[in-house]
């Protein structure tokens, strides 16, 4: 259900997360957790996204608290797939929020995994270089 609030010729759309672009973003990486998670919530909507977070987790000898740092994740997913991420995972809460089977608990789950790829492209924006 989206709402417009609508004034001045100025529209707001609510949503999900709050940018944080205004602020300078400092990233240690991902979690084993954050991707298995991601990867799960991917994998009817988005399989080839799941296939290529699983495959990332494959290939990192990791343990759970240990993170995949920035760069190499952004070199394994790129800008697209990382933005498909993010639109698949707004879609996916979006549902949620229409749907009276998940707890809010759920809610603030796939709420705060969204915000962790957020920042990711946040930074991804800030620390890009064109070539």
């Amino acid at each position: 259900m989206a709402l417009r609030a609508c004034g001045a010729g100025v529209c707001i759309m609510p949503s999900l997360y709050q940018s944080s672009i205004e602020k300078p973003i400092s990233l240690l990486g991902f979690n084993h957790h954050t991707l298995q998670l991601t990867a799960v919530l991917l994998r009817e909507p988005q399989p080839a996204l799941a296939n290529s977070l699983t495959k990332l987790l494959q290939e990192q000898p990791l343990y759970r608290e240990q993170r995949i740092d920035v760069y190499e994740l952004f070199n394994c997913l790129g800008a697209t797939q990382i933005g498909d991420i993010i639109a698949s995972l707004t879609e996916i809460g979006n549902g949620w929020l229409n749907t009276p089977l998940h707890s809010q608990q759920s809610i603030q789950s796939i709420h705060k995994l969204l915000n962790e790829w957020i920042k990711l492209a946040e930074w991804i924006i800030q620390h890009g270089e064109i070539h």
